[in-house]
């Protein structure tokens, strides 16, 4: 994530809630627009990461919410 210094975080982690304190303090990561910009989001697993049409039912529109935010 380092190298591509994404200006949004935005993570899913497979039933669990993010861990927003690891990812605002991983290490490799502090000089990452979106760690020094807090722009680090969530998007519910269920939508994001099973597979079947919810990606594009729902996962879109809370993806482009996201990224406007």
């Amino acid at each position: 994530m380092a190298k591509a210094n994404p200006d949004i975080y935005i993570g899913s982690w497979c039933g669990k809630p993010v861990n927003f304190e690891w990812v605002q303090k991983h290490p490799d990561w502090q000089n990452v627009n979106a760690i020094r910009n807090q722009k680090i989001y969530e998007l519910d697993s269920s939508i994001i990461l099973q597979p079947g049409p919810a990606l594009f039912e729902e996962g879109i529109d809370h993806l482009v919410r996201l990224i406007h935010s």
